[in-house]
């Protein structure tokens, strides 16, 4: 009478969905919600609503069954090994996409935007098509609050009336004001959201049931900020080369230094303050671990194969720096290029990878270690919540704002966390100064932490994350990232998520200091 599987790839539900066999079809599991995961799921289930025979699947499962231990704080959570049991399964218990004390995750709120039973289209004239798939209520039990987004920033809000539409049928509704509202230049978004009208016995009246974010461009118009270099800057650089390796660039108001030896920026000061943590500056990135995609450190090294600086006709410096990074055997030639502006302190960054068809680690890009009295954040790209380029479908683009602390997730094996895609610009700041990054030529991903990606694997448990956070931010700025995939217990990441091998990939970005 039916047809079941257990974590297929889409390209097999593909074959099934061809094949003469009438029956239908389900997936007992297909999503194994453990750790940082949950990638892929749009795919299954535009699959499965566009399918004659897919009758939908289990997620695997709702909650981390991770218990406390007696004598520990009860907040504290275990798992297989935890009380020397053997044998055991360590975290494989940990699959929730809410947690062991019921918090709210970002998977859990992947799952209910995927879920959700009204999907929104553009229409012509600023308005929003809307299909009902709901079994057997009427579109009119709930309202529609919309806001629309210049570059970001809400600049109108308002609630509209949803019309009778009847389960299986679709309805336009006009957005007020947005045709008027999306004048001159810039980025613009409708964010809309249904709600309940009336309570019920599952909701409050209020509660969202069903959102989305539109745009009616064929893309974002987003446009790169790269300001034009001045004909000729109102001052220059003091350079000094001391007999320790440093190589310093001096205003009145700015220090970049960089040291010769390795090629690394050590110092970027604006009236005293220095941005970075001790001589921490960019270095390579590549190393993610998480339970869908288990990796351990791996030998890496670097090597310096090229440092040079020059003074341009305009006043304006420019340091070229090459490397090849050593990871296991696996070689990766990049370079950073910086252009030192004398008259405001910012720098332009044009960073290359070179990735050969050999290349398996889960991201490419760059870190940096910044002062710790940074610790606001604030973002331009996908929020609020942690998400991936394959778990983002309910992250939408706006401006967001958090510490690097609220930047942690409640992980309970500790892992990889904390990513936010398709960013054009963040800022870290305090109550006197700051910096602000952007891009320059395409949107990056970053994350910004109090650990490092080593040290969250090797810890093992998230409760004791207090005993490895560090006072300096870990911020790691992504040319591109590996999607999450599914691979705890499931298939791979889809191609498109996968790293491409054999490719020259470039991050480009400005520094920009605030004065607050």
């Amino acid at each position: 009478d039916i047809y079941s599987e257990m974590y297929p790839s889409i390209k097999h539900m593909e074959d099934i969905e061809k094949n003469s066999d009438n029956r239908p079809y389900f997936l007992c599991e297909y999503e194994h919600a453990m750790g940082n995961a949950m990638g892929n799921m749009k795919e299954y289930w535009d699959l499965i609503e566009s399918s004659r025979k897919m009758i939908g699947g289990c997620v695997w499962d709702w909650v981390d069954q991770a218990i406390v231990m007696k004598g520990q704080p009860k907040d504290h959570y275990f798992f297989g090994g935890s009380f020397g049991d053997r044998p055991n399964d360590f975290d494989f218990c940990c699959n929730g996409i809410v947690t062991a004390d019921r918090s709210i995750t970002p998977k859990l709120l992947q799952v209910k935007h995927i879920y959700q039973y009204l999907k929104f289209a553009t229409a012509p004239g600023g308005a929003v098509e809307i299909a009902n798939c709901y079994g057997f209520l009427n579109l009119n039990n709930f309202g529609l609050r919309y806001s629309i987004l210049k570059d970001g920033k809400t600049i109108k809000t308002g609630t509209v009336a949803l019309p009778n539409c009847n389960p299986g049928d679709k309805a336009t509704v006009k957005i007020p004001g947005y045709a008027e509202a999306k004048s001159g230049e810039g980025e613009y978004f409708v964010n809309v959201e249904a709600f309940l009208k009336e309570k019920t016995i599952w909701a409050d009246a209020g509660h969202i049931v069903a959102n989305a974010q539109l745009t009616y461009t064929e893309s974002p118009t987003y446009t790169p900020s790269l300001k034009p270099a001045p004909e000729k800057c109102k001052q220059r650089f003091s350079i000094v080369n001391d007999n320790h390796n440093n190589v310093f660039f001096r205003t009145s108001e700015t220090t970049v230094c960089f040291d010769r030896s390795n090629g690394q920026l050590v110092m970027l000061s604006y009236n005293g303050n220095n941005i970075l943590s001790g001589r921490d500056g960019f270095k390579f990135n590549f190393y993610r671990s998480i339970n869908n995609d288990r990796r351990e450190y791996p030998i890496h090294s670097r090597k310096l194969t090229g440092f040079e600086y020059h003074e341009k006709d305009n006043g304006m410096v420019e340091v070229n720096v090459s490397y090849t990074d050593v990871i296991n055997n696996l070689e990766v030639p990049n370079t950073m290029v910086y252009c030192l502006n004398p008259d405001d302190g910012s720098i332009n960054v044009k960073t290359t990878f070179d990735i050969n068809k050999d290349y398996n680690w889960p991201r490419i890009g760059l870190q940096i270690a910044l002062n710790k009295n940074l610790e606001n954040i604030e973002w331009y790209g996908r929020g609020p919540m942690e998400n991936y380029p394959d778990r983002k479908d309910c992250a939408f683009i706006g401006r967001y704002q958090k510490t690097v602390d609220g930047m942690t997730e409640k992980y309970v094996r500790a892992e990889s966390m904390g990513e936010r895609c398709d960013v054009r610009w963040v800022s870290f700041t305090n109550n006197k100064y700051g910096i602000r990054i952007e891009s320059t030529h395409a949107p990056f991903h970053f994350s910004a932490l109090h650990y490092t990606d080593r040290d969250l694997w090797d810890v093992v448990y998230g409760h004791d994350l207090p005993s490895i956070r560090k006072d300096e931010i870990y911020l790691s700025l992504d040319a591109a990232m590996r999607g999450l995939g599914n691979q705890s217990c499931g298939p791979a990441p889809l191609a498109k998520y996968e790293m491409e091998r054999g490719k020259t990939y470039e991050l480009e970005f400005s520094i920009n200091p605030i004065k607050n």
